[in-house]
C-alpha cells in the first residue's frame, strides 16, 4: 500500500492507556470551498485557521486531513463516539509537538 496520500493518527488517553487509531486515504476535492463548508462544525475556529493557512488546497487538504485523523483517534481512544462535540476538541499541531484542549464529553 503507498501512503503517499494516507493519513495516519495513533493516539493514548490516560493509564492504563488506550489508543485510538484513525487511517484515512485522502483524495483531490473537487469543490473544496463547499467541502469545507460541509465540515465547518467538525473544527474550531483555531483549527480552522490552521488549515486554511495553506496557500495550495493540497496543503489544506492535507491539514485538514491530519485534524479530522487526530479527532477520529481521540474519541476511538476515548470511548466516548459520537457524544463528543468536536468543536469543543481543540488540536494545536505545531513543529514543537501536539496540544489537545479536550473536555469530557457533556462538561
Amino acid at each position: 500500500m503507498s501512503l503517499k496520500k494516507v493519513h495516519v493518527a495513533v493516539l493514548g488517553r490516560d493509564l492504563p492507556i488506550r489508543v485510538g487509531v484513525d487511517v484515512m486515504r485522502t483524495s483531490d476535492s473537487k469543490d473544496l470551498p463547499r467541502f469545507f463548508h460541509l465540515m465547518r462544525r467538525q473544527f474550531t475556529p483555531r483549527e480552522w485557521e490552521a488549515i486554511r493557512v495553506g496557500e495550495e488546497e493540497e496543503q489544506q487538504l492535507r491539514t485538514f486531513y491530519r485534524h479530522w485523523c487526530l479527532k477520529e483517534s481521540f474519541v476511538k481512544a476515548d470511548g466516548g463516539g459520537l457524544g463528543w462535540n468536536l468543536q469543543r476538541l481543540n488540536f494545536v499541531v505545531s513543529r514543537g509537538g501536539l496540544n489537545v484542549i479536550a473536555p469530557r464529553p457533556g462538561d
